[in-house]
């Protein structure tokens, strides 16, 4: 059990603001860690900042198959930020769901609740995933829910052949008034490395997009195929660890 302080000061500069919240002061949290065996973990932190209390969780449990994770956080971000933060369309293709994230130079306090599950045995990994996020607009003076899931089935068929099936669903509601959206999202992927440097798939995915505005509504079906070589250096594989380990060799991997 380790006892845990922070403090400091910041000073914000957000632009053109409408409200009068001082993004300018100082901030502090204590908490603790607490650790009673190699495969639990807990982090709690309380303390105050410019826009009030604020909160963070981070608790982990893993075992032999199964391991889990619960966190809460709340942190300010833009929507402009929000919308350019490099997500993948390619490796996350519901990354931009939300479209009524626009660039403007709005600013919201996301409180995020977060849980994963993820269950490997053998040649099987199945991960869920589930989220629920509110957002209080700071200029708007508005507030927005958003909720939703992911599951990941994947089985690896032999050494260098991997199938995986993701499923995303998520909701955004919009509490001043604005367009309510349902975003749904899967897709099938079949995975073959031709060698250390080397790998190649073919990729099926569907995608469907439901708004109170008409203009944001869509379907989408789509099919890739992409090969990828790395030059130089193979990169390095990374691999789960096994429990034929110590517990202090698992620990050092995890943890």
């Amino acid at each position: 059990l380790k006892p845990l302080a922070m403090v400091g000061y910041e000073d914000n500069d957000f632009g053109n603001r409408l409200t009068a919240t001082d993004p300018t002061g100082l901030f502090w949290a204590l908490g603790f860690n607490w650790q009673p065996n190699a495969r639990t973990e807990l982090e709690a932190l309380a303390g105050d900042r410019f826009f009030g209390n604020t909160y963070r969780l981070n608790w982990r449990q893993r075992g032999r198959y199964l391991s889990t994770e619960l966190t809460y956080s709340e942190e300010i971000n833009g929507e402009a930020t929000s919308a350019l933060e490099g997500v993948s369309l390619i490796d996350s293709p519901y990354g931009y769901s939300n479209s009524s994230i626009n660039l403007t130079d709005d600013l919201y306090l996301s409180k995020t609740v977060r849980a994963s599950a993820r269950f490997r045995k053998s040649r099987t990994l199945i991960t869920i995933t589930p989220y629920f996020e509110k957002r209080e607009f700071e200029n708007s003076a508005g507030d927005e829910t958003a909720g939703g899931i992911t599951a990941t089935w994947q089985r690896t068929f032999a050494p260098r052949t991997t199938l995986t099936l993701t499923l995303h669903g998520d909701k955004t509601d919009d509490g001043s008034g604005g367009d309510n959206e349902t975003f749904t999202w899967s897709d099938l992927k079949l995975e073959r490395r031709l060698g250390k440097q080397a790998t190649a798939s073919i990729e099926y995915s569907y995608t469907r997009s439901d708004s109170d505005n008409t203009q944001d509504t869509y379907t989408e079906n789509a099919i890739a195929v992409q090969l990828t070589h790395h030059f130089g250096t193979p990169p390095r594989k990374t691999t789960e660890p096994t429990f034929r380990r110590s517990r202090k060799q698992l620990w050092e991997t995890r943890f």
